[in-house]
């Protein structure tokens, strides 16, 4: 009888791997002071849902907050220029009280990971002049469900008019640009630039508010997002190996008479 034999054999994967490159361009993608929140942006790799919130304590009897500079929306798309930068998704508010507790909140989602994610936002500022159109920019973000970018400085690069708070929001805070003004629009003193090579990012949220520098009615605040880069990874190819361990039996045969 000949001898029971097992074949083991382990074969090899092989993967090559491409970066589609994805793209938000503002001024793309809405007219100019289109409503964005509720927004779903279609590039070649990922979806964008844009959802917007406003949030107040209502301390005055009512909504504290109210959009900026006359308009109708508190979140919109601008074909214009701040921070130095043309075509922007604008957040902005006029607010009745000094209370971080009334903020603006906007998050994006994609509908898979994005990697090298990188953007700017744009014109965090403070005006301190002592007057009543004085204000002070207050702004958290977080990506991936909460986790805050402020304890990771390698992600992000202030401006010379931005700082990192004291407020204990975790928050980044503007500063007035010489002489207690706001930052001009050419200016990219106001500016963050983020860069998120390395980690995959599902969601990115930002919350607006006013920080307890300012007067206890601050004057109209607004800040922009830049357009947003990325790339998605797509596997080309990829022989999927289980074929680990798998046993060949040749069963014990009769000798042949």
């Amino acid at each position: 009888m000949c001898p029971r034999v097992t074949i083991a054999f382990v074969a090899s994967v092989c993967f090559a791997s491409t970066a589609a490159a994805g793209t938000l361009v503002w001024e793309s993608e809405f007219l100019d002071e289109a409503d964005i929140n509720g927004a779903s942006i279609t590039t070649v790799d990922a979806q964008v849902d844009i959802l917007a919130s406003t949030f107040s304590d209502n301390d005055s009897g009512g909504s504290d907050l109210s959009p900026f500079g006359g308009s109708s929306l508190f979140f919109s798309a601008e074909h214009g220029t701040t921070g130095n930068h043309s075509g922007y998704g604008f957040l902005g508010f006029n607010n009745l009280h000094d209370d971080p507790a009334d903020y603006l909140e906007i998050t994006l989602t994609f509908s898979t990971p994005v990697y090298q994610l990188a953007f700017s936002l744009l014109d965090v500022d403070q005006r301190a002049q002592g007057g009543a159109s004085d204000f002070s920019d207050g702004l958290v973000v977080t990506y991936n469900g909460g986790s805050n970018v402020i304890g990771t400085p390698s992600l992000y690069t202030l401006g010379p008019n931005v700082i990192v708070g004291d407020e204990g929001y975790g928050e980044f805070e503007g500063l007035a640009h010489g002489d207690g003004e706001a930052s001009p629009s050419s200016s990219t003193g106001g500016n963050i630039d983020f860069d998120f090579t390395g980690i995959g990012i599902s969601s990115l949220t930002l919350r607006y508010f006013s920080t307890d520098d300012a007067p206890a009615n601050p004057s109209g605040q607004l800040m922009g997002i830049s357009d947003m880069t990325w790339v998605v990874p797509e596997p080309t190819t990829a022989i999927l190996l289980l074929i680990g361990l798998a046993g060949l039996a040749a069963a014990g045969r009769r000798p042949v008479h």
